[in-house]
């Protein structure tokens, strides 16, 4: 006698369960078909969206390491370099672009440790910004 009580609240969570599933699929489904829509973008997403980078487009005094640079511009330009991506067509641009990219990144790189940083300088910046609490 005490399930037949149990049944009609273990259907009505069922229901809710499968409604909310449903809902939820039914969301995601719309969401990523006004994704794949192209016109609809929003007119400032369109201006904020870049062209993609071509190799040809690069140009050469982007891979120059500056002379006298201190140490963080130096780190600058590494994550600069680092983060071209251009988009390239053949092998051989993808070498060429290795080539030079890498060889400034190193470049700068070598400048950086011919600064001879302490070790406690070095450290001091790989260091996590919020510290453990102690208990």
């Amino acid at each position: 006698m005490q399930n037949l009580g149990r049944r009609p609240i273990q259907i009505a969570i069922g229901g809710i369960v499968l409604l909310s599933l449903v809902g939820f699929l039914i969301g995601r489904a719309g969401l990523a078909t006004a994704q794949d829509k192209p016109g609809s973008q929003s007119p400032d997403d369109a201006k904020t969206e870049k062209a993609p980078l071509k190799l040809a487009d690069i140009p050469p005094e982007t891979f120059v390491v500056p002379d006298k640079a201190s140490v963080p511009d130096l780190l600058r330009f590494i994550a600069k370099i680092d983060g071209l991506r251009p988009e390239i067509d053949s092998e051989a641009e993808v070498v060429k672009f290795l080539t030079k990219s890498r060889g400034a990144i190193l470049t700068a790189a070598d400048k950086i440790l011919a600064t001879k940083p302490t070790e406690s300088r070095s450290s001091r910046r790989l260091k996590p910004s919020c510290r453990p609490t102690r208990s």
